[in-house]
């Protein structure tokens, strides 16, 4: 047996037992996961309500939705935009920390604020995108977001929750909550999109090294008449492009666009 297949390879040895113990809770656990305490070393420094950041990590990308001309060109950089976001949410902690980490809970009222101005490399016409997140409810967690960008138009509410459980060796998490994202128009029009949240399953545990996947399906639907399916095949742990899968569908005509090449950056 390789050392990689040796269970709790990956967590410290002083606390090995503890994950053991830990991994028998969940998997007698009949309730919601979240209650349940970790191991230390497998919670992070970082509050829920921060998370909410993840969606402006690259401004320039959601300004960008602004800048369509049609209804379609703006259902793609909506979904640019979405891709965009996936990379930060759902693997960075895996770079940034070995393995996905349990967030902290946080308390009722938090406050989280974000500022993301546009920079000396981007157009000034890019404007300032804030983001301003409230936790709302404590039983159950929910957790409250408003990201603006007044120069641009652009403005999107949201809220979302988590419940967990597990099965066959993985934890399941599905996120309860929508966004939607208001786009007014040059005309004095405004255009919406409503955004589901895609549901996650966390492996690695057995090792000791958690990581996440997304699976289902996330919807955006909005924009006049285009519909935009985005389906998560298998996003692995780079949340490379080629795990994903897009159908943009317009007055009935349905156009497949399956991991362009040219949105490798929305990844990066």
């Amino acid at each position: 047996m390789s050392s990689t297949e040796v269970a709790g390879e990956a967590v410290p040895a002083s606390q090995r037992g503890s994950w053991t113990s830990f991994l028998k809770s969940i998997a007698s656990f009949s309730g919601d996961l979240s209650s349940l305490t970790a191991p230390p070393f497998i919670l992070s420094p970082v509050s829920l309500t921060e998370f909410p950041a993840y969606w402006c990590e690259h401004p320039d990308i959601f300004a960008a939705i602004a800048d369509a001309k049609d209804d379609e060109s703006r259902a793609l950089a909506v979904l640019r935009w979405f891709i965009s976001t996936l990379k930060g949410q759902y693997t960075s902690r895996n770079e940034s920390m070995g393995s996905e980490k349990k967030p902290l809970n946080p308390v009722l009222g938090e406050l989280f604020y974000g500022k993301w101005p546009a920079t000396s490399t981007s157009s000034s016409s890019q404007g300032t995108t804030t983001l301003l997140v409230e936790q709302v409810s404590h039983h159950p967690p929910i957790t409250a977001y408003v990201i603006e960008n007044k120069t641009k138009g652009l403005r999107l509410i949201g809220h979302n929750a988590q419940k967990t459980s597990f099965s066959a060796g993985s934890i399941i998490v599905k996120q309860i909550g929508h966004a939607i994202l208001t786009v007014s128009l040059p005309n004095n029009t405004k255009v919406e999109y409503l955004i589901t949240l895609p549901r996650l399953r966390i492996d690695g545990l057995w090792y000791g090294s958690p990581y996440i996947e997304l699976t289902d399906t996330s919807y955006i639907v909005g924009g006049g008449n285009v519909f935009v399916l985005a389906k998560s095949k298998r996003a692995n742990r780079k949340c490379q492009a080629i795990g994903l899968a897009f159908k943009i569908k317009k007055f009935g005509q349905l156009k497949i666009i399956v991991s362009p090449p040219q949105w490798g950056d929305c990844f990066r």
